[in-house]
């Protein structure tokens, strides 16, 4: 139920309208609180930082008897392996150490900076500059895991899904969450950093579990549409400005909508809709009309689809997609022919029951792998892609106990996918560090709020490493982990 903006680029401009069948509800949009912003509950990191002094026991002070003693045995001052003394200076290409003219053996590079102590017979190489893995200290780098503690927000009731986008258009991140037991949407906006405005909120349909946010009517504002699992439905949102919407208007999808994803699948340069039916064991694929989007049509999935991904599986150069049966224990990939319709299911069996899935060259090989979390297992499974949208047998990693959700994303600057995920049981987040070549290493826990529902990625302090961010659904909150390279 992870959702990431997907923004569909359109050059026609319409009207905004209700789609078509839908119905006009009372609300007026997103409304302000009273909720005080929030800030960040603290500033510590969860790597480990340490001062560095040196320390030289060996310090001496060279004496005036041995000076004395090189001059008048007729060693010129500032020649090599000859004395500098005050005020003078070494030849070129010398440099003077412990009052001795010596090679200089040039300046060490920018990832170690040499210091020289006059008094000590050694140098000493801090590990302080760039390029060295070091949290806090602002460098972000190949390798470096670095998180401070949570920020934590309060949304509205069982925040279920998530959504993170500059939804006010002042270029921050900011928070929304699709709330299934008060039946709302809410949205904090960023200040900057890890402060946010107070708590604004849109009335949904009955139990809404995810929300997603695209330019449905080429207007140049992002609008929001919400799956409402509670009354067989999807909510959409039109932006009236940056951060405000009319009410919502409905239109019925099949039974039990779990999931939502918004692309391009016919190339018209509207986006168009897929909802994941939990209940009606199906996807409904509903095509972009420019005003909204046209009325579903019903896509056969395994038993009990609950998430989705999209990718271009086999090199065509059109979208395809993946939905995790969390009921029958298997993946459904379906290829797209760029006109909106698709091909035969794909079937990638296993094992457990998955409840998320993601996509992503894990192994260097340019084709477009799986991986999908299997919560009653505490495991994740990698099955790599063939290139012509096939998959090979699932290769098992553990990632904490019930991992129900995950994000595919790099977290550590080296270019390499990683994989984070929700880990509802013991109220974390797991991160699964990509070795490049198929394989992870053993998952880093940090902690969020109680009962992790689901999970994604912004950048809200603006230093270009993602930050994560959950929806927990037993406390009402999100958590924002904020990246500390």
């Amino acid at each position: 139920m992870t959702s990431r903006l997907w923004i569909i680029a359109s050059l026609i401009l319409a009207p905004a309208a209700c789609s078509t069948g839908g119905r006009m509800d009372s609300e007026t949009g997103f409304s302000a609180s009273q909720t005080e912003p929030s800030t960040s509950t603290s500033d510590a990191t969860a790597g480990t930082e340490t001062d560095e002094t040196t320390d030289d026991p060996t310090t001496t002070s060279p004496t005036t008897s041995s000076t004395t003693d090189m001059t008048t045995s007729g060693c010129p001052e500032g020649t090599l392996d000859c004395p500098c003394g005050a005020g003078e200076s070494c030849d070129d290409g010398l440099v003077c150490v412990d009052e001795i003219c010596i090679e200089d053996e040039g300046t060490e590079t920018d990832t170690d900076t040499t210091t020289t102590d006059p008094t000590s017979d050694t140098d000493t190489t801090e590990t302080t500059g760039p390029g060295i893995p070091l949290c806090g200290d602002g460098e972000p780098v190949a390798t470096e895991l670095c998180f401070k503690d949570q920020v934590v927000l309060s949304m509205g009731g069982g925040p279920a899904g998530i959504l993170v986008v500059d939804i006010s258009g002042d270029d921050r991140d900011d928070v929304i969450t699709a709330n299934g037991t008060a039946n709302n949407l809410t949205m904090r906006q960023s200040l900057g950093g890890t402060m946010f405005g107070g708590l604004t909120t849109a009335m949904a349909g009955t139990g809404p579990v995810d929300v997603i946010a695209t330019d449905f009517n080429n207007d140049m504002k992002l609008d929001l549409v919400a799956a409402n699992s509670g009354a067989d439905s999807v909510s959409l949102f039109v932006a009236t400005m940056p951060g405000m919407f009319a009410p919502q208007s409905v239109t019925p999808v099949g039974a039990g909508p779990t999931a939502l994803i918004v692309a391009d699948f016919n190339k018209d340069n509207l986006p168009d809709l897929l909802v994941a039916n939990a209940t009606g064991n199906n996807v409904n694929y509903l095509p972009g009309t420019g005003l909204g989007y046209g009325e579903p049509v019903a896509i056969a999935a395994g038993t009990t689809p609950t998430a989705f991904a999209i990718d271009d599986f086999d090199g065509d150069q059109n979208l395809d997609f993946v939905v995790a049966n969390a009921g029958s224990g298997n993946l459904w990939v379906r290829l797209g022919n760029g006109q909106g319709l698709f091909s035969n299911q794909v079937n990638v069996n296993v094992g457990g029951n998955p409840s998320s899935v993601g996509t992503g060259d894990f192994n260097g090989d340019n084709k477009k792998d799986l991986i999908a979390a299997v919560p009653a297992e505490g495991l994740v499974y990698m099955f790599k892609g063939d290139g012509l949208g096939g998959f090979g047998v699932g290769l098992p990693f553990a990632a904490g106990d019930n991992p129900v959700d995950l994000v595919v994303v790099d977290l550590t600057s080296d270019g390499i996918a990683d994989v984070a995920t929700a880990n509802s049981g013991p109220a974390q987040v797991n991160v699964l560090v990509g070795d490049g070549i198929g394989g992870f290493a053993t998952p880093e826990p940090f902690p969020v709020g109680a009962g992790p529902k689901s999970i994604t990625w912004g950048d809200f302090n603006d230093d270009g490493v993602p930050d994560l961010v959950t929806a927990n659904g037993t406390d009402s909150t999100a958590s924002v982990l904020p990246s500390n390279p």
